[in-house]
This record gives structure tokens, C-alpha cells and sequence, in this order.
């Protein structure tokens, strides 16, 4: 229902005109009054936008804004298809983009579709199978940021697993993954449903509970190996989340061992 409202709302592209090149001449600087989608089916070419130039392979898609002026130098044969339509943002945005999109089959097979109706002058049937290609991109771009998005938090996991016992925070990860440290926040909280931070933080405590089970290694070596340098810092953060401290902490959990053998040891003793 939600689905069928948000269909309702928004307005379906109108189609407005499609055509193919095949060939190794160059197109000079033009402009379309409407966002205009270009396949790279064959061939190789460059199209200058402005001050951004893309090099475009077989699988391509250049997404171009309207009245956007650009041309294409060709490099030898080229065959593309091209559908200039309006778009509704909401689709499809139609920021000036490059989309890799390999051997996905369905993208040239819609394109392929819409420029032979359209040559049958059937315009009464672009716009369905021109509204299934746009919602055809949306998704797959959808699924690109999902997958970058997996990549980024798994290797960010990783660094921590690897790394939490030495000086190591939310910008030093971010760094090292290849990204800004707003974005790393965002992506995390988004795919992990807990902030970097926490997630650290929470690493290093399990770590840190581990070692206090251990008698004879004292609490600034327990910070020390679960990577806090100060270990006033490391027991004030140890408490806010345990509610004790660690040397409580190691006391309860000695209690906890000789209540448990005792028992043990008088459930022997009955027994025999």
C-alpha cells in the first residue's frame, strides 16, 4: 500500500525521444532539454561535461542533466543508445553521473526496447518500459551503495578486531578505510545500528573482562592491553558501562568462582 501511494505521488518520467549512434565520428557540444540516459553498447569514447571528462566502456551509463551542454570524442567505432526523458528526482536523480554496469543484462535490453518503439514511433509504450528502466537503475544503484557500504563497516571491523589495543579512534579509522570520518559515523550507525565508538569501546571491554579474570595482571596493564594509555580513563569509561569498577569487578568475579567450587564441592561431598 505504502508502495502504491508512493507511485501515486510521484510523477512517471515522460518520455520525450531515443535513438542510437553507431559510429567513429565525433559529436560536437550540444544540449537537450530533458536528462538524458547514454548506454555505451560498443566501443570506447569521451565525454566532456563541463570540466569533468568520462571515459566510457561497453556497460556504461551516463546519466546527463538537462540543458547540460557536452560532447563525445569518439575512439574508433562507437555504438551507443540514448533516451533523453523528464525525470522525476524522486526516481531517478539525474546529477551527472557515470554507473558501471558490467554485463547486467537488463539495462541495454530496456534501452534497446524503448529506441525500437520509439523508431515504430510506438511512444505510447516508452514511457512503461522507460518508468521500469529508471526504477531498474534506482535499485541497482541502491545495491552499489549497499555493497560499498558492507565493504566499508566490514573493513572497519577488521582494523579494530586488529588494532583496538592500541591508540585507535573513530578518525584514525576512517583514514585508514579510505573515507571522511562523518561518513564512516553515519554508514556504521546505519549498517551496525550502533555507533563506531560503542562499537570500540564495546570490543575493548569484552577484551578488558576477559583479562581481569586473569589474578596477577593489575588494572593499568589491563587498560594498557585493551588500549587505553590511562588507566584512570580506562576505569571511569569500565564503570560507566559496568557499574563498578574493575578492581569491583575482579572482586565479584572471585566471589562468583569460590561460590561456585564451594557449591561444587559440597554437591561432591553429599553425594558420596
Amino acid at each position: 500500500m505504502d508502495v502504491l501511494r508512493e507511485n501515486q505521488e510521484m510523477c512517471l518520467p515522460i518520455f520525450s525521444f531515443s535513438h542510437y549512434f553507431d559510429n567513429s565520428t565525433n559529436v560536437p557540444v550540444h544540449t537537450h532539454p530533458a536528462t538524458e540516459l547514454i548506454y555505451q553498447a560498443g566501443g570506447q569514447c569521451t565525454v566532456t561535461i563541463g570540466k569533468e571528462k568520462f571515459l566510457c566502456s561497453p556497460g556504461d551509463l551516463l546519466v546527463i542533466p538537462p540543458e547540460t551542454a557536452h560532447n563525445q570524442v569518439s575512439d574508433g567505432p562507437v555504438k551507443t543508445v540514448f533516451v533523453t526523458a523528464v525525470i522525476d528526482a524522486r526516481l531517478l536523480s539525474s546529477r551527472t553521473r557515470l554507473i558501471h554496469f558490467g554485463n547486467d543484462p537488463w539495462t541495454p535490453r530496456l534501452m534497446n526496447m524503448i529506441q525500437e518503439m520509439s523508431r515504430e514511433v510506438r511512444y505510447e509504450l516508452c514511457g512503461g518500459v522507460l518508468y521500469s528502466l529508471v526504477r531498474h537503475i534506482a535499485q541497482f544503484e541502491r545495491d552499489q551503495e549497499c555493497g560499498t557500504r558492507n565493504r566499508i563497516v566490514t573493513r572497519a571491523i577488521k582494523l579494530i578486531e586488529a588494532n583496538f589495543n592500541r591508540p585507535l579512534n573513530t578518525k584514525l579509522i576512517a583514514r585508514s578505510v579510505g573515507v571522511s570520518e562523518s561518513y564512516l559515523r553515519a554508514v556504521f550507525l546505519r549498517e551496525k545500528k550502533i555507533s563506531i565508538f560503542l562499537f570500540l569501546q564495546n570490543y575493548r571491554m569484552a577484551h578488558a573482562r576477559r583479562l581481569l579474570q586473569q589474578p596477577y595482571c593489575d588494572i593499568k596493564e589491563v587498560a594498557f592491553q585493551c588500549g587505553y594509555p590511562d588507566a584512570g580513563y580506562f576505569a571511569r569509561q569500565f564503570k560507566k558501562i559496568h557499574l563498578c569498577s574493575p578492581t569491583e569487578f575482579r572482586f565479584k568475579l572471585q566471589q562468583s568462582d569460590f561460590f561456585i567450587t564451594f557449591r561444587h564441592q559440597v554437591g561432591h561431598f553429599i553425594k558420596n
